[in-house]
C-alpha cells in the first residue's frame, strides 16, 4: 500500500509513544520499535503505521501494519542499509482512507544503550540459599519451587552476595544459561503440556529476544517426541545466543565476582 500523505492538521509523535532501539551485530540494519500508539487516544485501530529509515540521500520505507494490529515491540530489519551509522528514522501515522498524517515523528535517533538483563528481574525472582537447598560448592542453580509458581534464581551466600547477580561479569558467565534451564523446564522436563507461568517467558523470547518458532506444546499425533526434543533444543540454543548478543554479553572481567575466602 503506497501514501501520497494529506499533511493537514497533522500531530507530533511524542517520545513517550515510541522508542527505537538499534541491535548490534546483525549483518543488516535491525531495529526494535516499541511503541505506546494503542494507549493514544488521537490513533484509531485501522491507521497505519509507517517507519522509514534515511541516511543522507538514501531512504528505506517499511510499512509496519495497522494500530490495532501492531505488537508494542516490533523488530524491523532494513536491509537496504549496511548499519546504523548516521541514520535517522522518521515514524508516520496515517489514516488509510483520507491518507492525513495524523502523527509525525522527523529525525528520531535509535537508542544505542543496550537493555540489560534487569528485564528478566519482573520475571525470575532471586533468593539466598538455604543449607537443606543442596548448593555445595555450586555458585547458584534455577530452583521450580511448586509455592513459588515458577522459577527461582538460588545464590550460594558462601559464595556470592546478592549484589553479584548485577555485576556484568555474572550477567555474562551466569544469565544464558539461567535462561537455558527455565526454557528446558518449559518445552522439555514439562513436555507434553507447558506450566501455567511460561508465558511469560515465551512472550519474552519472541517479543523481547526476536527468536521465533517457539516450539508447541507436544502433540505425539503430529510430531515423535524425538523430533519434538530436537526442534525445542535448537530453539532454546538460539534463545541462549540471542540473549547473549541482545543483551552485549561478550568478554567481560571475572575480578571481583566472588567472594574473600575468610579461612584461607
Amino acid at each position: 500500500m503506497a501514501f501520497r500523505f494529506n499533511y493537514t492538521n497533522r500531530g507530533r509523535i511524542l517520545l513517550s509513544e515510541a522508542e527505537i532501539r538499534a541491535v548490534p551485530g546483525e549483518p543488516r540494519l535491525t531495529v526494535y520499535l516499541t511503541s505506546d500508539f494503542k494507549a493514544q487516544t488521537k490513533y484509531t485501530a485501522t491507521d497505519v503505521v509507517v517507519i522509514e529509515a534515511y541516511r543522507f540521500t538514501k531512504a528505506q520505507r517499511v510499512e509496519l501494519g495497522t494500530v490495532g494490529e501492531m505488537p508494542n515491540k516490533v523488530k524491523i530489519v532494513f536491509d537496504e542499509f549496511a548499519d546504523a551509522l548516521n541514520v535517522k528514522y522518521r515514524l508516520k501515522i496515517v489514516d488509510p482512507e483520507t491518507k492525513r498524517l495524523k502523527g509525525l515523528a522527523k529525525k528520531v535517533t535509535a537508542n544505542d544503550t543496550p537493555e540489560k538483563p534487569s528485564d528478566l528481574e519482573p520475571i525470575l525472582p532471586v533468593a539466598m540459599a538455604d543449607a537443606e537447598d543442596g548448593l555445595g560448592d555450586c555458585f547458584w542453580k534455577v530452583a521450580f519451587p511448586a509455592s513459588a509458581n515458577g522459577p527461582v534464581l538460588m545464590l550460594n551466600g558462601k559464595k556470592l552476595s546478592h549484589e553479584a547477580v548485577k555485576s556484568e561479569a555474572f550477567k555474562a558467565l551466569a544469565w544464558p544459561s539461567v535462561l537455558e534451564a527455565v526454557l528446558t523446564e518449559i518445552c522439555i522436563v514439562n513436555a507434553p503440556s507447558f506450566p501455567s507461568w511460561a508465558t511469560k517467558w515465551m512472550t519474552f523470547v519472541n517479543d523481547i529476544l526476536g527468536v521465533e518458532g517457539a516450539p508447541d506444546e507436544w502433540d505425539p499425533e503430529k510430531l515423535d517426541f524425538t523430533g519434538y526434543i530436537k526442534n525445542a533444543t535448537d530453539w532454546i540454543a538460539a534463545a541462549k545466543v540471542a540473549f547473549s548478543r541482545h543483551f552485549s554479553l561478550s568478554s567481560v572481567a571475572i575480578k571481583g565476582l566472588t567472594k574473600e575466602d575468610g579461612n584461607g
